[in-house]
């Protein structure tokens, strides 16, 4: 992509931040240059990591607030696929294409310094001190924008919603069970506000239970909008997760009738 239409590297963060793509491969600007001059003054204290910097995210979801700051999030699924695919396939390629480069730009420059079949003696010494210009030449730095640093948060995020489900699922069929002892005599309108209110109604302590086990396992659920906050939004989340899911459940079971609503559940 052309450096103009992206822009500079906080702008390439927030690209990766709002998921417009996977990974960004960022090539620092003089990158070439910095290198070359190195070889050729002898810099021992060239470094070739900060030549490529690699954006991604361990974890989607994130709001683009702080681009430097760790944080915990329910979508943590993209931990699986960052270290299962993006990483890997991203160094393979990296390592791939700045060994051809380092190899190329090593034979120009020994070519180079080597006149008349007698090499330079003076830029061979400056090679030996600093042969990082030689080999790796240039390497890149692996930026983690939102890195998954809480284990804690393979229950919640994992086995935590399976449990959620399964809540959800039982208040769903109990709901029914009790309902059709009195559906005869109700109205069509407090009936449909018996379905609706009652289920929401169960939800809430169970989503509050549910977001105070998180505490008690110590998720850093303040790192962006303090304790008291992250865990207000935590407890939203989970909430309007199950009633989500819940709600969807309690509209199939008229349909498929108690009976096979199950199925539905796991579809």
């Amino acid at each position: 992509m052309d450096p103009d239409d992206v822009g500079d590297d906080d702008d390439v963060q927030r690209i990766v931040l709002e998921e417009q793509v996977w990974v960004a491969v960022v090539v620092q600007p003089n990158a070439t240059t910095h290198l070359s001059r190195a070889r050729v003054n002898g810099d021992q204290t060239y470094d070739p990591t900060p030549a490529i910097k690699v954006f991604y995210l361990q974890v989607r979801g994130s709001s683009p607030g702080r681009v430097n700051k760790p944080s915990w999030c329910p979508q943590a699924r993209q931990e699986i696929a960052t270290g299962n695919y993006i990483v890997p396939l991203t160094t393979a390629m990296l390592q791939a294409t700045t060994s051809v480069y380092a190899t190329q730009t090593a034979q120009r420059y020994f070519a180079q310094i080597n006149s008349n079949g007698e090499p330079n003696s003076t830029a061979l010494q400056l090679i030996a001190n600093a042969p990082q210009t030689i080999t790796p030449a240039i390497s890149w730095t692996m930026v983690n924008l939102r890195p998954y640093n809480a284990p804690a948060a393979q229950a919640v995020t994992l086995v935590g919603n399976i449990f959620l489900r399964i809540f959800s699922f039982m208040i769903t069929m109990n709901n029914s069970t009790a309902r059709a002892l009195i559906e005869a005599h109700m109205r069509f309108l407090p009936y449909i506000a018996l379905r609706i209110i009652v289920p929401l109604i169960a939800y809430f302590p169970l989503s509050m239970s549910y977001a105070l086990v998180n505490v008690a396992f110590d998720l850093p659920l303040g790192t962006k909008y303090g304790d008291a906050g992250g865990f207000l939004l935590s407890f939203f989340f989970i909430y309007l997760g199950m009633c989500a899911l819940g709600l969807s459940l309690e509209a199939m079971i008229t349909i498929f009738t108690p009976r096979f609503v199950p199925f539905f559940l796991f579809t």
